[in-house]
């Protein structure tokens, strides 16, 4: 007998089994008690009847350039047009989130959520990247300390490894300390950053170390420090703490006070004006040499008292006052008090008339 023949006998015999169990309900509930019990059943039927998992594809991005400064916002499923990113399959959506702030005041343009937990595609601001390759020393200061803020305080891993890769790409030294913190953190991918970003720093020192007597930070023009660290030995500005802003070749810096224009880089000499006579202020610099230089000008009593006593409050000098020759060119005006603070303080007078 054929499989078809044996569902067919299978089939009468559940519909006998079937008509003798209604008629034995009908003939002691009742016919209506029998549809009532029948409904019943149905509804149960529906309730707990066993449902058809539907399989989706799995939302995956694109795999993103390995340069940390381009970050690649081309993700699988993600639709320009109707600013949302869908699997891959179209048959989910998740929506753009408004933007979040990160540590600091800057944003982030995109991000991506859902209860179902798609992988977060989030890029950090580009006014904070730019700012990294600025020529306005201040704004790259600025970008570089918040990047450093992200690393240290950032709750989320993506943000804080992304940090730390564009904290390498800088090879400045004031982002070591941060990421040696960071090498430490439970997060694989970003102790993995912060390895490979000290890495770039390090590899930039070889050179800052080499010529390390001849360095001078253009910033603020103070010779820099040598910190020991336990991933070596780096180099830093020892006031702003950049490695950044230090140009090497300096051998020696004279500051001057005076009315005189010198060219700022002159060969392996550094002039530094020591005195603004308009802000009636003085600068503070790591100096070599200072010339006082006859002037129309000058009130060489208020500046000469000036620069000295913001050269003695600089307690970190790496060269000390009586280490220090004076120049003074031609005939100016030195008040008597100030002369005599020259010679007692300062290594030897020159006069070159």
């Amino acid at each position: 007998m054929s499989n078809t023949d044996n569902d067919g006998c299978g089939g009468c015999i559940l519909l006998t089994i079937f008509l003798i169990v209604s008629y034995l309900i009908i003939s002691a509930i009742g016919l209506e008690g029998y549809g009532v019990l029948m409904g019943i059943l149905i509804l149960l039927y529906i309730i707990f009847r066993p449902r058809e998992t539907s399989s989706k594809t799995k939302y995956v991005p694109k795999k993103t350039s390995s340069n940390p400064r381009s970050v690649n916002k081309d993700y699988v499923g993600y639709n320009n047009e109707k600013n949302s990113v869908q699997t891959i399959n179209e048959s989910v959506q998740y929506n753009v989130i408004p933007p979040k702030y990160l540590p600091g005041d800057f944003t982030i343009n995109e991000s991506v959520e859902s209860d179902a937990h798609p992988p977060h595609i989030p890029y950090l601001p580009e006014d904070l990247i730019a700012a990294l390759d600025s020529e306005n020393r201040e704004s790259y200061s600025e970008a570089v300390n918040r990047l450093i803020d992200i690393l240290n305080d950032s709750e989320e891993a993506y943000y804080k490894s992304m940090a730390a890769s564009y904290l390498g790409e800088t090879e400045d030294t004031i982002a070591v300390r941060a990421l040696i913190d960071a090498k430490d953190d439970p997060d694989e991918n970003v102790r993995e950053s912060a390895t490979r970003a000290l890495k770039k720093i390090k590899s930039a020192q070889k050179d800052l170390i080499k010529n390390y007597e001849t360095l001078i930070c253009e910033n603020d023009f103070f010779r820099p420090y040598k910190i020991y660290l336990s991933e070596g030995e780096f180099v830093e500005c020892r006031v702003c703490g950049h490695s950044k802003f230090l140009q090497s070749g300096v051998e020696e810096v004279i500051g001057f006070i005076g009315d005189q224009e010198y060219p700022q880089r002159d060969g392996k000499r550094l002039f530094i004006d020591l005195w603004d006579q308009e802000n009636k202020k003085a600068k503070n610099a790591d100096i070599d040499a200072l010339w006082i230089i006859q002037s129309e000008n000058i009130d060489y009593g208020w500046a000469i008292s000036a620069v000295i006593q913001t050269l003695k409050n600089d307690i970190t000098r790496q060269k000390e006052l009586n280490e220090i020759p004076v120049t003074i060119k031609g005939t100016p005006e030195i008040p008597e008090e100030e002369a005599e603070i020259l010679e007692e303080l300062f290594a030897e007078i020159r006069f070159e008339i």
